[in-house]
């Protein structure tokens, strides 16, 4: 079921995913979308899945990569949250339509928090808020990069200058 994006009233009902993630393998640690879906969150936002789209699933670096795997109930809502990060990097305008304004970094990864959420539950597995807060935790340290357009990158090295690297 696709959302209705005429009748606003409605999103509540369907939170959630629109259907299964079905994806194969395309290379190493890459995987296509042969099968769309959509997910609407609670704040209205709907992100469109599309046949072709291609995704790393849970790309979690630094420390909590080995407490999160790759695969796991939390793989669908991490091709949502690519697609995110991806639309920005690019330079694409990712926008609510609730409030036509474009998505922020912080909104993408609680969409990814509350697809987990919405998984886990689906799953029948138990919330554990400690997989969840690191999950959140390295997105919001190491996201940044996987994030930023390369103008963003730019404008934020500008910030360090050679004066600061010490010789040895």
């Amino acid at each position: 079921m696709e959302p209705d994006t005429e009748n606003l009233d409605d999103w509540n009902k369907q939170v959630g995913f629109t259907g299964p993630l079905v994806i194969k393998e395309i290379g190493y640690e890459l995987w296509e979308h042969t099968e769309p879906f959509s997910f609407i969150s609670s704040t209205g936002i709907i992100v469109r899945i599309e046949k072709g789209d291609i995704t790393d699933l849970a790309s979690i670096y630094g420390v909590p990569a080995g407490l999160v795997p790759k695969i796991g109930y939390w793989s669908q809502p991490a091709t949502v949250h690519d697609k995110i990060y991806k639309a920005h990097r690019d330079g694409i305008p990712f926008r609510s339509f609730t409030n036509k304004e474009n998505i922020t970094r912080k909104e993408a990864d609680l969409i990814l928090l509350e697809g987990a959420k919405i998984k886990a539950k689906e799953y029948q597995v138990p919330f554990r808020k400690r997989r969840h807060n690191s999950i959140y935790a390295a997105v919001n340290a190491f996201g940044i990069e996987s994030w930023e357009t390369v103008d963003e990158k730019l404008e934020r090295l500008k910030q360090f200058d050679n004066s600061s690297i010490i010789d040895n």
